[in-house]
């Protein structure tokens, strides 16, 4: 699995664009449940939008696509990468930098939340 998506084959401009640094180094607890937001859609040529909650829309790729649908709430992120994995055919190490990196980028558009983080707070 040699996905061409991957950050250190986009250009400067698409890293900038998600927020990541010229050498993205992501750490995610992979015990942690992240939870899809916002909708998708399909542009006129057949491509995959997601739109975060605030309206912002990124175009994505099968594979990216793939990993927001399973990111559900219920998978933990090594689930995640267990599940692509072996829809791919790969080994779990093969794609595991690249999921994570790829959820961590999601969740710091809007694309992705971390339940965990969700505070309640009783305003009444």
């Amino acid at each position: 699995w040699d996905p061409p998506w991957t950050p250190d084959r986009m250009s400067d401009a698409a890293r900038e664009q998600l927020g990541w640094s010229a050498t993205p180094v992501a750490s995610l607890p992979m015990d942690m449940k992240p939870l899809k937001t916002g909708s998708e859609q399909q542009g006129e040529d057949g491509s995959i939008i997601l739109v975060n909650p605030r309206g912002e829309a990124y175009a994505v790729s099968k594979h990216e696509h793939m990993i927001w649908t399973l990111c559900d709430g219920t998978r933990s992120v090594e689930r995640v990468v267990e599940e692509l994995a072996n829809t791919l055919g790969a080994q779990p190490e093969q794609i595991r930098t690249q999921v994570v990196e790829i959820i961590d980028a999601m969740i710091r558009v809007g694309l992705l939340t971390n339940p965990d983080e969700f505070v309640q707070i009783d305003i009444a």
